[in-house]
């Protein structure tokens, strides 16, 4: 239990501290680079946001994915925890070794362990999935945008140049879209 409410204080204030300031600081970019991007080429802008909704429509689904790994692996690091504060304090000690359990201790600590592993490895795992199709619906993204742009610069509705700075812009939308839905992989507590 103490252990438990020792790692959701900390949670806690890393959501505070990093997660809700990089939201609104994100907020803030993204709105200001979709009205730069508008003010270039308006049509660009809106091919670029139709991928937005991609973004979050992952993050929702996976989202439910990695909060029941979450819970699952608090619940298991608080077994573990609590297995380990009973059997090596001192008095654990001197009734696991008076009543010859052990091996049974020892059983126990690494299925508690191994459990502690996989969940682990299961989250790892489902993150380098989730990354995976961020960066694809980036890739489409940014080759919609560069299809069109490129259709445009050919009929000389605007220049070569435009479509370089939207390119970068583009990079800089996408980039903070990534960042607020990432966060929740590192703090559980806004799962």
């Amino acid at each position: 239990m103490i252990s438990r409410l020792n790692n959701d204080v900390v949670d806690a204030q890393d959501a505070v501290n990093r997660t809700l300031v990089a939201m609104v600081t994100n907020t803030i970019h993204v709105v200001t680079v979709l009205v730069v991007m508008v003010s270039l080429e308006w049509r660009l802008a809106l091919l670029s946001a139709i991928i937005v909704p991609l973004f979050v429509l992952v993050a929702q689904q996976l989202g439910e994915v990695f909060r029941k790994i979450a819970r699952k692996q608090m619940e298991v690091n608080a077994r573990m925890n609590a297995g380990m504060g009973e059997t090596l304090n001192v008095g654990g000690a001197l009734i696991i070794k008076l009543f010859g359990r052990h091996e049974d201790e020892v059983t126990r600590f690494g299925a508690r362990a191994d459990e502690v592993r996989k969940l682990g490895i299961q989250r790892a795992s489902m993150a380098r999935t989730f990354m995976a199709v961020l960066g694809l619906l980036t890739a489409i993204g940014t080759a919609l945008v560069y299809g069109l742009g490129g259709w445009m610069v050919i009929r000389k509705m605007f220049t070569i140049g435009t479509i370089i700075a939207f390119g970068a812009y583009l990079t800089q939308l996408y980039a903070a879209f990534q960042s607020p839905v990432n966060a929740p992989l590192s703090s559980p507590l806004l799962w």
